[in-house]
């Protein structure tokens, strides 16, 4: 709920800087394209700031909710190269549960890949010693690839 509050006050926030543009642009009628033009930068700016704004508190909100996992099991591949663990984030009564699904290497237990994803049914299952699944339904979020690609080993680094 708190997310949609937020949408609401960038959207009135928003609109209410278009409607001070458009008053600015309009004001007089000499060098309106000057205007245009350091309007159109301020709003690239604005724009890209809160992108950037909003990125960095989904990643903070996201690395605080897997900071906290908890009930965590631990399967080891087939061949002993890798060891999945799967483990709760928030619990949802009656809806799909959150869940984090991480792959180390079982030499050194470096993290190579995780993936956050919510599913109903929580299975960590081992297809050969290429895929690990961490779901049975659900989309592909819940799916780990070995040996994980670059994207997910650089994801793994982050905290």
């Amino acid at each position: 709920m708190m997310a949609f509050y937020a949408l609401v006050l960038i959207a009135l926030v928003v609109l209410a800087s278009f409607v001070r543009s458009l008053v600015i642009i309009f004001s007089q009628s000499t060098e309106r394209a000057a205007r245009v033009g350091r309007i159109a930068g301020l709003w690239v700016t604005r724009i890209a700031s809160v992108a950037v704004l909003w990125i960095a508190v989904n990643y903070w909100i996201g690395a605080d909710l897997r900071s906290k996992a908890h009930d965590c099991r631990k399967t080891p591949s087939d061949g002993g190269r890798y060891i999945a663990e799967l483990c709760l984030l928030r619990w949802n009564p009656g809806n799909d549960s959150d869940y984090v699904g991480r792959v180390y290497d079982a030499k050194n237990s470096e993290l190579l890949a995780e993936r956050t994803f919510s599913t109903p049914v929580p299975e960590l299952s081992w297809w050969k010693e290429d895929n690990v699944s961490f779901s049975r339904g659900g989309d592909d979020s819940s799916w780990v690839i070995l040996p994980p690609s670059l994207y997910d080993r650089l994801l793994a680094k982050l905290p």
